[in-house]
C-alpha cells in the first residue's frame, strides 16, 4: 500500500508522521486480526501536486499523485493507495483500491472497505457496524463503526475467515436449547473446551452471532465483561440493542447467560429458539 500526502500550493498538507503512525498501527491490527494471513506492507510518500487546495482540484491532484509514485516505484506494483488530502472534503471514503482520507485516523476504517478488492474479492471487504434501529456506524466494538477501536465484530471476523478451526460453534434455529462455553472474543490465550463465538443459523434470515466482549468503563477506568448479539450483513453487522449481562431475545432467538464471566474468561450461554414475533 502506498500512503500519499498531497502537498498543496497554498495550504498546509496532512501530517506525514501521523499518516505513517496510522499506517503502522493499521498494518499491525489487520495482521493480528487475521492470525497473520493479511500482512500489509506500506510506504509513505509526499507528492507536490502543484495545485491549490480546492475541491474541484482533488480528483486531478490524486490522479497526479498516483501517477507520480507509480513512476518512482521500482519494486512490486502497489495494490492499494491511501491519499491524505487534509480534510478537503470534510470526511473520508473509499472505493476500488483507493482510500481517500480527510483525516489520517480514518485509514484503518477505509482500508476495511477495500481490502478484498486488490484480489478481485469484493466479498472479502468489510461493511459498517451499526445498531438496529439506530445509525449505521453506532456499534463501537468494531473500527468499522464511528468510534476508535482495534477490533471487528464476531460476524465480521467470521465473514473474512479469520477464526481458527474450532473457534466457532453452530446453533440452528429450531434446535433444542443448547449451552455453550464462550471465551472472550479477543482473549490472549485459548481455554480448552470453549469457543470464541456462536453462529446462529436462522434459515431464511441473516445469521446471528453471539460473542463475549470487553467493554471499557471510563468512570471505573477498567474493562468489564459483557455479551453481544450481532446480525451479519455481508461484511457489515448490526448489533441487537446494547451489550448485555443477562439475556437478549430477538426474532426467534434467545441468548441467556447461565454463568457470567467471573474473571476466568469464560461465559456459559444458553441459546434457544422462541416464536418469532410478527
Amino acid at each position: 500500500m502506498c500512503c500519499i500526502v498531497l502537498k498543496w500550493k497554498d495550504h498546509k498538507a496532512a501530517d506525514s508522521g501521523q499518516l505513517s503512525a496510522t499506517a503502522r498501527e493499521a498494518a499491525k491490527t489487520y495482521e493480528s486480526l487475521s492470525n497473520g494471513e493479511l500482512k500489509v506492507k506500506y510506504t509513505v510518500k509526499i507528492v507536490d501536486v502543484g495545485l491549490n487546495y480546492a475541491k474541484k482540484n482533488l480528483n486531478k491532484a490524486e490522479a497526479k499523485a498516483v501517477k507520480t509514485v507509480n513512476a518512482q516505484n521500482k519494486g512490486p506494483k502497489y495494490t492499494m493507495y491511501a491519499l491524505a488530502n487534509n480534510n478537503l472534503k470534510g470526511g473520508s471514503n473509499a472505493g476500488r483500491i483507493y482510500a481517500h482520507l480527510g483525516a489520517a485516523r480514518s485509514l484503518k476504517h477505509e482500508m476495511g472497505h477495500i481490502i478484498g478488492n486488490p484480489l478481485d474479492k469484493r466479498d472479502q471487504c468489510l461493511g459498517h457496524t451499526g445498531v438496529l434501529g439506530k445509525g449505521a456506524y453506532d456499534d463501537g466494538s468494531s473500527f468499522m463503526g464511528k468510534f476508535p477501536s482495534s477490533k471487528i465484530t464476531a460476524s465480521q471476523k467470521y465473514h473474512l475467515g479469520w477464526f481458527k478451526p474450532g473457534e466457532v460453534a453452530l446453533y440452528n434455529e429450531g434446535d433444542p436449547a443448547t449451552d455453550f462455553k464462550v471465551q472472550q472474543l479477543y482473549a490472549d490465550k485459548t481455554i480448552d473446551g470453549t469457543v470464541r463465538a456462536v453462529k446462529i443459523d436462522r434459515g431464511d434470515l441473516p445469521p446471528m452471532f453471539f460473542s463475549a466482549v470487553n467493554i471499557f468503563d471510563k468512570k471505573a477506568n477498567k474493562s468489564n465483561p459483557a455479551c453481544a448479539l450481532h446480525i451479519a450483513y455481508g461484511g457489515g453487522s448490526q448489533r441487537v440493542g446494547s451489550v448485555f449481562a443477562k439475556e437478549r431475545e430477538y426474532a426467534g432467538i434467545k441468548a441467556e447467560v447461565i454463568e457470567p464471566d467471573g474473571g476466568d474468561g469464560e461465559t456459559i450461554v444458553r441459546i434457544s429458539s422462541v416464536p418469532r414475533l410478527k
